[in-house]
């Protein structure tokens, strides 16, 4: 087996099952152990076999012997059509120009979530890269001057430094706490400095 769609026959000819395209990086393992599963050791039958280029089947380079390879439909022994059976069971996605029987099984199964359509793929060739979402910022800290939590109406402060360290300065003019004796230059807002 090269991949889960590129096999290897006992007479080393290189086999690409038609219809089938070649298997993402998320979903290549299941793939690979559905392939392996049905195909090793089994005795199938080749149909319409052919002629391609093998270079343009594998990343893998071929050696002098391998240089062609087939396009084929593989029948396992029970009958069943190999692409049909993976499409079928969510391990393979078909190609454009694969037959509408294999689009069909391959929307199935992505409609029961079988396979590379389930979790952790959901389709997609690719993991997506998950961002973990922003840390919340921490809480800043904040100056008495920004704290300024309002004063209640009874609030009264002798002077502005009694204002500052209750974590009330400044004060403004119309709330809680305000006096204008505290507000030495008339501007509305008393101890400001």
């Amino acid at each position: 087996m090269v991949d889960a769609r590129t096999v290897l026959t006992s007479a080393g000819e290189r086999v690409v099952v038609a219809g089938l395209a070649p298997p993402g990086p998320c979903w290549a393992d299941a793939a690979r152990g559905y392939t392996a599963e049905t195909l090793l050791g089994a005795e199938v039958d080749l149909i319409d076999p052919t002629p391609i280029l093998a270079a343009a089947v594998s990343p893998a380079t071929p050696t002098a012997n391998q240089t062609r390879a087939v396009t084929a439909a593989i029948r396992l022994p029970d009958g069943t059509d190999f692409a049909a059976g993976a499409l079928h069971r969510g391990h393979a996605k078909p190609t454009r120009d694969a037959a509408g029987t294999h689009h069909a099984a391959a929307t199935a199964s992505g409609a029961a979530f079988l396979g590379l359509w389930g979790q952790p793929c959901l389709g997609e060739d690719v993991l997506p890269v998950r961002v973990p979402p922003p840390s919340p910022d921490p809480t800043p800290t904040r100056s008495p001057e920004t704290t300024n939590r309002h004063p209640k109406p009874h609030d009264y402060f002798r002077n502005c430094r009694a204002a500052r360290e209750a974590g009330h300065a400044p004060l403004r003019r119309g709330t809680p706490g305000y006096r204008p004796v505290l507000d030495r230059d008339r501007n509305g807002i008393a101890c400001e400095r």
